[in-house]
């Protein structure tokens, strides 16, 4: 009888529709589900949601990237139909999918899942997916089904003109910070089109953000169209950055200048042509200038800083242009300049590998080195450096060298150091 039954095509999906557990085809969403008691989609077990300045970047769109991962296949493969069993099995999750079809764009899904008094109708969090991914399709189903519109900021910051139009024509409210990020973000056709449509303006910080990130067309546009101006974050911020045209427009037609240290910061990054203007234009530096511009290797910056500045620069300049590498830069300083460096320029090139650098100081310069050369050099394994030091040099080494090396299997340096057992230094 029961044999008969299981049989029979009639029967058996009556019996099997009362039973517990779900179908096969589901299983790859269980341990999605389940993971971290629910933690991984935090909208089954929570009863409000979101404002308006949602953080969408966060936690919910890391939920729906990994959910993406198991849904998309299945959604591929088996459609609408298989959406309504997974609901079946997991009702929660309609939440869930009602979140990923905005995020990722799918209106057919979201117009088949959503059930007009669902957990999302009184928030914008759906129009917020949708619009910060630039999906008009579905911000115009969420506007005619009357969910909750998200702030135009949302859109301005990630440059979706057309999303923002939308929302525009549906009254959708804004703050100053819309034009904020896009001008900072480089969105010039909506930094326009709010100039043009929106009475919420901006601050200081779109012209601040478009000037550090290179966007000109954009400060020209608000230095021209706008009263809020800009803070001298702005030159600041472009110089650093080496944005040259920028740096020529705020120094010709803006007030605000740099804060204390500009020049130094400028030289630091090695941006030659920004110095020079920062320079004709009266401002001034330190000895931190030559000093960073020698430790990033900088030479075109130094030569102009010796031609035509009076700071100079400290020992430190060839003491961290020699630790770096910079032999071209040691050479300049040590032809040039008459600061000179310490021992700890030999040691720290002895120690990095920088075999020409300390050629060139062994022969040239009177500092010399500690026992630290040899010992840093043989720890890091720099066989030739050694061999250049315990042939050239009476410094010797301590100890340390040889444990270091051996801990770190450079047996060659090892051997190195036994063939030299006189440059071993007493504690």
């Amino acid at each position: 009888m029961s044999h008969a039954v299981v049989a029979s095509r009639e029967l058996l999906p009556l019996i099997v529709q009362f039973q517990h557990g779900i179908f096969n085809e589901l299983r790859p969403f269980v341990p999605a589900i389940y993971a971290n008691n629910f933690d991984m989609f935090p909208f089954t077990q929570m009863t409000f949601v979101g404002c308006y300045s949602m953080p969408i970047e966060g936690k919910l769109e890391t939920d729906l990237t990994s959910f993406d991962q198991v849904f998309r296949p299945y959604y591929a493969q088996y459609g609408l139909a298989g959406v309504d069993k997974l609901l079946e099995c997991f009702p929660a999750l309609r939440t869930i999918v009602m979140a990923y079809s905005a995020r990722f764009g799918h209106l057919e899904l979201l117009t088949h899942v959503h059930t007009g008094e669902d957990f999302f109708r009184g928030m914008p969090t759906l129009c917020d997916l949708a619009a910060r991914h630039g999906h008009c399709d579905v911000t115009d189903f969420l506007i005619t089904h009357r969910y909750r519109i998200c702030s135009l900021d949302v859109p301005a910051a990630s440059g979706h003109l057309a999303v923002l139009q939308r929302l525009h024509a549906a009254q959708g409210f804004a703050t100053p910070r819309a034009m904020d990020d896009a001008a900072a973000r480089g969105h010039f056709q909506v930094v326009k089109y709010l100039h043009e449509n929106r009475q919420e303006g901006c601050t200081t910080a779109a012209m601040d953000g478009a000037a550090a990130n290179g966007h000109f067309a954009i400060v020209a546009f608000l230095h021209l169209h706008r009263r809020e101006g800009c803070t001298e974050a702005a030159l600041d911020q472009a110089a650093a950055h080496g944005h040259v045209q920028i740096v020529r427009f705020l120094l010709y037609n803006r007030f605000e200048r740099g804060t204390m240290g500009l020049v130094d910061r400028v030289a630091a990054a090695g941006h030659l042509a920004v110095l020079k203007m920062l320079h004709e234009h009266g401002m001034d530096c330190t000895v931190a200038a030559m000093d960073q511009a020698a430790r990033h290797g900088h030479l075109d910056v130094i030569e102009f800083l010796h031609a035509n500045r009076d700071e100079g620069c400290t020992t430190w300049a060839m003491d961290a242009a020699a630790e770096h590498g910079f032999v071209d830069v040691v050479r300049f300083l040590h032809s040039s300049r008459q600061e000179g460096c310490t021992p700890f320029a030999m040691d720290r090139a002895a120690k990095n590998g920088f075999i020409q650098v300390v050629a060139f100081l062994h022969a040239n310069r009177t500092e010399g080195c500690t026992t630290n050369a040899i010992d840093w050099a043989a720890q890091n394994g720099q066989l030739d450096v050694v061999a250049y030091l315990c042939k050239h040099r009476q410094e010797g080494y301590t100890e340390r060298a040889v444990t270091d090396a051996k801990t770190m299997g450079h047996d060659k340096v090892v051997e190195l150091l036994e063939q030299f057992p006189s440059l071993l230094q007493s504690p």
